[in-house]
């Protein structure tokens, strides 16, 4: 089972809706607002619902499986209480739409949240995600392409991108790995790998 959600900014394309997909759909303000209004069958929204028009939140409320209003003063952002209630069941990825590329200390703060799962963030510009020790397959369509150190990471490999390495220490203050170009393999023994590809935006 995977959960899609849909936060702000609104900075990325809807994703094609699969019905047939064992898939939990999420929303947190006004992201809820337009993936329901994108006939997303949505089972929960989420949110302080402080960045939505008032029209928007009764369609919400209608629409909507579930919903859960919190209070704008609080301790978690609306971000991370839908990645906690994500994590919660358990799925096997969580496929984030926005939460990065507006405010950077928003976007800082969900760069932690990759610790804790398997998580992935999207716009139309930007993908985020962190890799476990073991060999992967990267295949994307961005500009470019960094790794960077969650963890420390031991004997990192890359084969395939336009710049290779072998059997390289990567620790978390090593800025080494940025922007690289390319698809590839890559693999490494221990730590986690955070990955960001993202295009050169003019």
């Amino acid at each position: 089972m995977d959960v899609v959600i849909f936060i702000g900014p609104m900075n990325y394309t809807f994703p094609e809706y699969n019905p047939s997909s064992n898939t939990v759909y999420m929303g947190v303000d006004k992201g809820a607002y337009q993936a329901l209004k994108k006939g997303y069958p949505l089972d929960l929204a989420i949110g302080d619902f402080d960045s939505i028009e008032p029209n928007m939140y009764p369609y919400i409320k209608q629409h909507a499986k579930h919903i859960k209003h919190v209070q704008s003063e609080k301790d978690d952002t609306d971000s991370a209480l839908v990645i906690k209630e994500a994590l919660a069941l358990n799925p096997e990825n969580i496929h984030i739409y926005g939460g990065i590329g507006g405010r950077i200390d928003h976007t800082y703060a969900n760069l932690l949240w990759l610790k804790k799962g398997p998580i992935t963030f999207y716009t139309d510009h930007h993908m985020m995600t962190a890799l476990k020790p073991g060999t992967h397959e990267l295949q994307h369509e961005y500009d470019y392409v960094s790794f960077f150190a969650l963890k420390t990471v031991k004997s990192l490999t890359l084969q395939g991108f336009k710049y290779e390495l072998q059997s390289y220490d990567l620790e978390i203050d090593d800025p080494l790995g940025v922007s690289n170009e390319g698809s590839g393999r890559l693999s490494f023994e221990k730590g986690l790998l955070l990955v960001i590809a993202n295009n050169d935006i003019k």
